[in-house]
């Protein structure tokens, strides 16, 4: 009984092994952003939009955007 605890402490400790990671980071960070162009505008998080929808002013609203 003890060498089957030992061969399934050994199992788990090889399984625990195969998931770590060594080296290389798994974290990436994404690109910088791309400069813009004249005239052109980025909308990203913490920015408000007034949407307006025409003939539905229900529909109508200020929002902020939100970073998901």
């Amino acid at each position: 009984m003890k060498n089957a605890a030992s061969i399934l402490g050994l199992l788990a400790l090889l399984v625990v092994a195969g998931c770590s990671t060594f080296g290389e980071s798994t974290v990436t960070t994404p690109p910088p952003p791309m400069p813009l162009e004249e005239g052109e505008y980025l909308i990203g998080p913490g920015d408000s939009l007034q949407i307006f929808v025409w003939r539905h002013a229900d529909l109508s609203s200020p929002v902020q955007v939100r970073p998901d």
